[in-house]
């Protein structure tokens, strides 16, 4: 037990403050917007150099990147005109360019000078409303973001001091928390189990679904030839390349105090270091997620209905 503090007469005027009660956690919010949808992903508003456009919201990029069609209307021009940069994301590695935004800014949210990198040509053609990039974890890593999307709606937030986990501002909500590891790009990475074996999940809402990577067959024991009767479609990735995805059948999956059983989970060849697979936007769609960059954490409402994974909810 903690001994509460006492100070003698003689040296209260020396240890005044040694008895100082800590810094009260304050959580403050900045903004709170609609998004608009498109292919279920969010899309928040944005102004850029006075041009309004939408972002994708993609927890999964550590990095901003804007399309080459509203680089093209910004008239930007490259920083890194002698060698391209690399970007790592989901599916492989890209080379792209690096730009500056004079007056970037986001949700209301004035940015100032932005850098900002180029997307693969082509990556939003399926995309109705097409954003004009994507908002990464440079972004989102200096709040804590609200991701209501049933809702339509992702407010952020200033969470200080705040150096030990707190419970978000949800009166009448059940929800759960997690424990997560932050990688260099700001992207939040929990344990949760398949088949009752314990994976590393990155939090991906600019993915589009669920999804194992190659790095996690060898621990749930699959095989291509496992594989091989699932159903499967291609998927492209950051690079533009195109993988196979194939959907297997599993007896279980869990995620905090949520368990599934009987979940169908696409299970693909795509690189995804440091994490063996990633909750897509598809659980972004079925969830409210508390993402605490502040804390370390992620809360999660529990949902009334089925979960992403598209199993049967204990």
């Amino acid at each position: 037990m903690r001994r509460p503090c006492k100070l003698w007469p003689l040296l209260s005027a020396l240890l005044a403050g040694a008895c100082a009660a800590p810094a009260q956690c304050v959580v403050e919010r900045i903004t709170d917007v609609t998004v608009a949808r498109s292919r279920d992903f969010a899309l928040m508003p944005a102004q850029l150099d006075g041009i309004g456009a939408t972002l994708l919201v993609d927890t999964g990029a550590g990095i901003t990147m804007l399309s080459r069609t509203l680089a093209d209307r910004l008239a930007l021009m490259p920083e890194d005109r002698l060698f391209p940069s690399a970007v790592e994301g989901i599916g492989g590695m890209a080379l792209t360019r690096r730009m500056v935004v004079d007056d970037f800014r986001v949700a209301g949210i004035a940015l100032g000078k932005q850098n900002v990198m180029l997307t693969e040509p082509g990556l939003f053609r399926h995309f109705d409303p097409e954003p004009g990039g994507i908002i990464g974890g440079d972004f989102l890593s200096h709040f804590d973001a609200d991701v209501d999307l049933p809702a339509n709606r992702i407010a952020l937030y200033r969470a200080h001091p705040c150096a030990t986990a707190f419970a978000p501002p949800w009166p009448g909500v059940s929800f759960y928390r997690l424990p997560a590891r932050m990688t260099d790009g700001g992207q939040f990475l929990i344990t949760v189990a398949v088949d009752g074996v314990a994976l590393t999940a990155l939090l991906d809402s600019g993915a589009e679904a669920t999804a194992i990577s190659a790095r996690a067959m060898g621990k749930l024991g699959l095989t291509r030839e496992s594989l091989a009767a699932d159903p499967a479609r291609e998927e492209i990735g950051i690079d533009m390349s195109r993988r196979l995805s194939h959907l297997h059948h599993f007896r279980s999956f869990r995620i905090g105090a949520e368990t599934y059983r009987q979940s169908d989970i696409w299970v693909s060849d795509m690189p995804l270091a440091p994490a063996d697979m990633l909750l897509g936007a598809d659980f972004f769609q079925t969830h409210r997620l508390w993402l605490s960059y502040a804390t370390r954490a992620v809360f999660v409402a529990i949902p009334l209905g089925d979960g992403a994974s598209g199993g049967e909810k204990e």
